[in-house]
C-alpha cells in the first residue's frame, strides 16, 4: 500500500513539472518582438488558430480604451488579451471599484468600430467564455447587416 502511494505522488510531481515547462515556454513567446514570429511561437505552444495574439499597438490601444471606462483607471491590472477576428477582443482586467476594493478578474469585451477600440462591458466570466461570446457577437452582427 505504501508503495502505491509513493508512485502516485511521484507521478503528480512529474505532471506538475511538465505543466510548468509549458507555461515557461508560453511566457518565452511573449518576449519575441516580431509579431509574425511571436504568433508562430504561440501556434507551436498550442494556442487556437481561430484567435490571434495581439500586436503591441493593439494591446496598448485596447488597454487605454478599457482604462477610460474604469472608475479608477490607475488601478488597472491587465491579464490575458485575445483578439477575436474580425474586430473583437477579450481583455482580462482587475481594477478598483467605487469602494476602493479590487473587483477580481473580469473580462472586458472590446470591439473595433470606425478604427477605434471601444469597450462594451466587463463581465465576470472565464476568458474562454468571453472569446466564445465575442465570436457569437461577430457572427450575429454579420448576419444582421446582410
Amino acid at each position: 500500500m505504501k508503495r502505491k502511494a509513493f508512485y502516485r505522488g511521484r507521478c503528480l510531481v512529474l505532471v506538475a513539472i511538465a505543466g510548468c515547462a509549458a507555461v515557461a515556454f508560453a511566457q518565452d513567446c511573449m518576449r519575441i518582438g516580431d509579431p509574425t514570429k511571436r504568433l508562430a511561437c504561440f501556434d507551436r505552444v498550442g494556442n487556437s488558430k481561430q484567435t490571434r495574439t495581439q500586436t503591441s499597438s493593439d494591446e496598448t490601444k485596447i488597454q487605454e480604451a478599457v482604462r477610460r471606462s474604469l472608475k479608477d483607471p490607475t488601478s488597472a491590472l491587465f491579464g490575458t488579451l485575445t483578439l477575436v477576428p474580425p474586430n473583437g477582443a477579450c481583455q482580462t482586467v482587475n481594477a478598483r471599484n467605487e469602494f476602493g476594493g479590487y473587483t477580481g478578474n473580469q473580462q472586458a469585451v472590446v470591439v473595433k468600430m470606425n478604427g477605434l477600440w471601444q469597450p462594451i462591458e466587463a463581465y465576470k466570466m472565464s476568458h474562454e467564455e468571453c472569446i466564445s461570446a465575442v465570436k457569437k457577437l461577430s457572427v450575429n452582427s454579420r448576419t444582421d447587416s446582410e
